[in-house]
């Protein structure tokens, strides 16, 4: 890479990064003074955030290339155009850099294209043009739309169990289960759009099949909220029985409630909706 490896990737942030933003609209960035070679780093850096990050959409394009400021890019324009990335993000990207094109980059677009246009949007020709490249350039990758689709909801699903995964710290059966529900809510409100290509879309991989899944442990999220429901059967939180059917009515009881949520039930009031899950939730338990 071409300043990481001079500099390493979060050097390479404080070499890019402007001291400080433009007081007001249109005027000039503050940037710091550098020696010829990291000029020229800077110069070849800017050309490939221009011409080979695009992948990633204007939105992530256009903020942190512009503000690198002249050259290939042009001048930076409004202040509230540029470098409201993070450090991380802005990492991420020069990492992606040195994998154009590649599974990550193709995945980073198809991610996008489900957050912009939902499920139904997450197609091959849509993702191509969010990643800035031909459809026969994406089948070098993933041979067709279901090999594709499986890796984003790989990443999505990673990203729910990590929180669900996060509300296990409680001492109490009962009070992990609560706030293992509570978690699900979030990430179903944070992530519409994730939450239905994991749960609502009718693509049909990796469904679970009831019951032959749901009591193999198939799916690692309903494993881990039918172990927790167990705990609570033998903390007598939750009223004994088959665990793996209990486990299943508490999330069929979720699941419709935030069905409700996304199809207006409650005017689009999340604080109104949270409300009624917890009460309902009460009563179920």
């Amino acid at each position: 890479m071409v300043v990481a490896e001079q500099h390493g990737l979060g050097e390479a942030w404080e070499l890019l990064a402007p001291r400080r933003a433009p007081a007001r609209p249109g005027a000039s960035w503050s940037l710091p003074t550098r020696t010829d070679t990291e000029t020229k780093t800077l110069a070849s850096v800017r050309r490939r955030l221009c011409h080979t990050v695009r992948p990633l959409g204007r939105r992530m394009v256009s903020k942190p290339a512009k503000a690198l400021g002249g050259g290939v890019c042009g001048a930076p324009q409004a202040a509230a155009l540029t470098w409201r990335e993070t450090k991380a993000d802005f990492v991420r990207m020069l990492t992606l850099v040195n994998k154009s094109p590649s599974d990550e980059l193709i995945l980073a677009a198809a991610r996008a294209v489900l957050r912009r246009d939902g499920p139904e949007g997450v197609t091959m020709r849509a993702v191509g043009v969010q990643a800035g490249l031909s459809a026969t350039a994406i089948y070098r990758h993933f041979a067709h739309k279901d090999a594709l689709l499986k890796r984003v909801i790989k990443e999505e699903y990673d990203v729910f169990l990590t929180y669900v995964g996060s509300a296990a710290t409680g001492r109490r059966a009962g009070d992990r289960l609560r706030a293992t529900c509570d978690r699900y809510l979030d990430f179903a409100l944070e992530h519409p759009r994730a939450y239905q290509l994991l749960f609502v879309s009718p693509h049909g991989i990796s469904i679970d099949r009831y019951p032959s899944d749901f009591k193999s442990g198939r799916s690692r999220g309903f494993g881990a909220l039918r172990a927790l429901v167990a705990e609570c059967m033998a903390e007598g939180t939750v009223r004994d029985g088959d665990a793996t059917d209990v486990a299943l009515d508490l999330y069929a009881h979720m699941h419709g409630v935030v069905m409700l949520h996304q199809a207006g039930r409650f005017g689009g009031k999340q604080g109104v909706m949270r409300t009624f899950f917890r009460r309902s939730l009460a009563r179920v338990l």
